[in-house]
């Protein structure tokens, strides 16, 4: 089974990964993309398990997960579309690190060790890439070990919000009201909390007129607002 070149090609120009190739590359990479889809829940891979390559979600999330001594799960990370996972493994050949599940129905682009490793060799640009992905993958652990370590929650939320309109690409200056399409349940993931405590929280700020809730989305209406939060 394959994508039609139409997605591949989608996939391909969209996805941060792929963001530096030429384009007779990116040809060469839809050929390389295998299709999956994951029922909501349902386990991609274990921790522990044998590496067979590289993940883009398509549609969809993903959650990164860890567990603790006790047997409680600790999020990672939330993967959302176009953006991949599972590169570590197949960088240096070692067992899965943590275990990745579906959130909601997924549908992910595989792209084997195999095909990875091969345009590690011959794409200078592809190899450029990786190393962004690295780079932002390990930015954003650091800023979550931080943020656990030293901020409340009210302040983990506040920056995971504002963090979240800059990787969309939202402008706050082009849109006067930014609005991230993402679920409380989600947000909750992300911040290392439960949903009641993010909704008391999201719910005090919409008093404020800081932000507006819908079903599946948040619009701050004042960004200033927030960065005060992340001030006290």
């Amino acid at each position: 089974m394959r994508f039609s070149q139409e997605q591949g090609l989608n996939i391909a120009r969209q996805a941060p990964l792929f963001a530096d190739l030429r384009p007779d590359q990116i040809d060469h990479v839809t050929r390389m993309l295998r299709p999956r889809a994951v029922a909501d829940d349902q386990l991609i891979f274990l921790k522990g398990d044998a590496c067979d390559g590289v993940y883009v979600v398509v549609e969809g999330r993903v959650r990164i997960v860890a567990q603790t001594s006790d047997g409680k799960e600790v999020v990672l990370n939330l993967i959302r579309p176009m953006d991949c996972f599972g590169e570590l493994a197949v960088l240096d050949g070692s067992p899965r690190t943590a275990s990745a599940y579906a959130q909601g129905e997924t549908v992910l682009a595989v792209i084997s060790g195999y095909d990875f490793h091969e345009l590690l060799r011959n794409s200078p640009d592809f190899s450029l890439g990786v190393l962004r992905t690295l780079s932002a993958r390990f930015r954003l652990l650091n800023e979550m070990l931080e943020a656990t370590m030293l901020h409340s929650l009210s302040q983990r939320l506040a920056h995971t919000l504002l963090s979240l309109v800059t990787k969309d690409g939202i402008s706050t200056k082009n849109s006067a009201h930014p609005v991230l399409s993402i679920s409380q349940s989600d947000l909750a993931l992300l911040v290392g909390a439960s949903r009641v405590s993010v909704n008391k929280h999201l719910q005090v700020w919409k008093s404020d007129g800081a932000l507006d809730i819908g079903r599946g989305a948040i619009t701050i209406i004042d960004t200033e607002h927030l960065l005060n939060v992340l001030r006290t």
